[in-house]
């Protein structure tokens, strides 16, 4: 399994009740705001939308920003700033 399909097993077996609904709302919001998506727009909807946009852009030769840090960021002395060891690691 990978770590994610992990994490959610974790939060399903160990987060209950109030702390499962505030920690929902929360992550909805923030990602919510990473994509620039307004409350009333569906995810599903918006997220096949930007993969459309995102696949006819790099179609058309056009440079896409992957996953992680941008290429200014990702190496060198700038990515030092942006890279940490201290990160939620699973623990079993």
């Amino acid at each position: 399994m990978n770590a994610l399909h992990d994490f959610l097993l974790w939060t399903h077996d160990h987060i209950k009740g109030d702390e499962k609904g505030e920690a929902q709302i929360f992550l909805d919001r923030f990602f919510r705001a990473a994509y620039g998506m307004k409350a009333k727009d569906d995810v599903l909807e918006f997220l096949l939308t930007l993969n459309k946009d995102c696949a006819a852009q790099e179609a058309r030769g056009e440079q896409i920003t992957p996953p992680g840090l941008p290429s200014a960021f990702a190496s060198g002395k700038a990515a030092k700033e942006f890279v940490s060891e201290d990160c939620v690691r699973m623990w079993f």
